[in-house]
C-alpha cells in the first residue's frame, strides 16, 4: 500500500446583499461587517463546499501542489 497526505477545506458561502457606490466600497462594507459582527456567520442560508486535494506522500517535500484540486458541492449555484 502507498501513503497519500489529503488537503480538506471547507467553505462557507453566503449570498449578502450591500448597498455601495462601487464595487471596491461594497467589498470594503462587507468586509468590515465580517470582521466587526458575526452576522454573516448567522445567516440562515449558509451553504457549505467541501474541496478535496489527494496526492502521493513524498517523504523529501513537504509541498503540496493544489492547481488540480477539485472542488465537490451539491449546490453549484451561489
Amino acid at each position: 500500500m502507498k501513503r497519500f497526505k489529503a488537503v480538506v477545506i471547507h467553505c462557507l458561502a453566503n449570498v449578502v446583499e450591500v448597498i455601495a457606490n462601487s464595487k471596491e466600497e461594497a467589498e470594503a462594507k462587507i468586509k468590515d461587517i465580517d470582521n466587526s459582527t458575526d452576522v454573516i456567520s448567522q445567516l440562515e442560508n449558509t451553504k457549505m463546499f467541501p474541496v478535496y486535494k489527494v496526492f502521493e506522500a513524498d517523504s523529501e517535500s513537504e509541498d503540496c501542489d493544489t492547481d488540480d484540486t477539485q472542488t465537490v458541492s451539491d449546490d453549484e449555484e451561489v
